[in-house]
C-alpha cells in the first residue's frame, strides 16, 4: 500500500502544469507523455476509499461471490480507464476495470 501510495505521488506531481515550468497552460505529463488528466478516468476515487470490485468467476453461472471488498489504491495508466485495488481479504493489489465505492459503516 505505500509502495502504491508513492507511485501516485510521482504521477500526480506531473499532472498540473510548474508556476516556473516550461508552459503555463500544459502539464510536464501532457508534453512528455503525451497524456492528458480525464476526470472521469482518473479522478473517480480516492486513496484509501472503500469499493465493491467485481471478481473473475469462470465459470459465471456458480453460488460464488461476484464482488469482493477492496481499498482504492490508485487509477490504472492505460486509457481504458480502471483502478487498482487492495483486496481487503486476501491483502493484495489487484487491477480491475470498474470500483464502486461504498459507505463505511460504524461497527459497534
Amino acid at each position: 500500500m505505500t509502495r502504491e501510495l508513492a507511485e501516485l505521488v510521482a504521477e500526480q506531481t506531473n499532472v498540473f502544469p510548474a508556476k516556473q515550468g516550461t508552459s503555463e497552460h500544459c502539464s510536464p505529463n501532457a508534453i512528455v507523455n503525451k497524456q492528458h488528466l480525464d476526470h472521469g478516468k482518473h479522478c473517480q476515487h480516492s486513496f484509501g476509499a472503500h469499493a465493491q470490485t467485481n471478481t473473475h468467476n469462470e465459470p459465471t453461472n456458480t453460488p460464488t461471490e461476484r464482488t469482493v471488498d477492496a481499498m482504492c489504491l490508485r487509477p490504472n495508466d492505460n486509457k481504458q480507464g480502471g483502478h487498482r485495488a487492495m483486496n481487503l481479504d486476501a491483502g493484495k493489489a489487484m487491477t480491475r476495470n470498474k470500483c464502486t465505492p461504498m459507505p463505511l459503516t460504524r461497527v459497534a
